[in-house]
């Protein structure tokens, strides 16, 4: 899913206007704007409140802008503070998208706070069934304190 909007090859609204599906082009999930790849990750108010949320509870300032270049870069193997930041990050995307879907389909938004809840719910998951191999010390603590906040 990260690399669709890597490539900003999901349906928002935008492609489904020039695919001739749909006439109505407007964001789900604010209802300010024209949904489009670089609205809906990055300028929508919904997702901005998200990212602000997950920032607070992982004790990072994350990327406002085109965070998807960051996932591309910081893609290793290994379990580092990027590996990390990069989950985080493809959970936020795939949850908004969710989140979009959910409002599209069904007629409802859920809650900033509620979808934060789940992409926790998945870092934390995710973060207990690695194989934490880290000899900074820092990095250890941080990740200890993601599992358990």
């Amino acid at each position: 899913m990260v690399w669709l909007v890597a490539q900003q090859r999901l349906l928002t609204q935008d492609r489904l206007i020039k695919m001739n599906i749909t006439t109505v082009n407007c964001c789900f999930l604010c209802g300010d704007a024209e949904e489009s790849h670089s609205h809906l990750f990055f300028d929508c108010y919904y997702s901005r409140i998200c990212l602000q949320l997950i920032s607070d509870w992982c004790l990072l300032q994350l990327p406002v802008t085109e965070c998807i270049h960051w996932w591309v870069k910081w893609r290793t193997p290994e379990l580092s503070r990027k590996k990390i930041i990069a989950m985080i990050l493809a959970s936020i995307l795939a949850h908004v998208w969710f989140s979009r879907n959910k409002c599209r389909i069904e007629g409802y938004v859920l809650r900033p706070t509620v979808l934060c809840r789940m992409i926790k719910m998945e870092v934390q998951h995710r973060l207990n069934t690695c194989v934490i191999q880290s000899q900074n010390r820092r990095v250890l603590d941080w990740v200890h304190y993601l599992q358990s906040a």
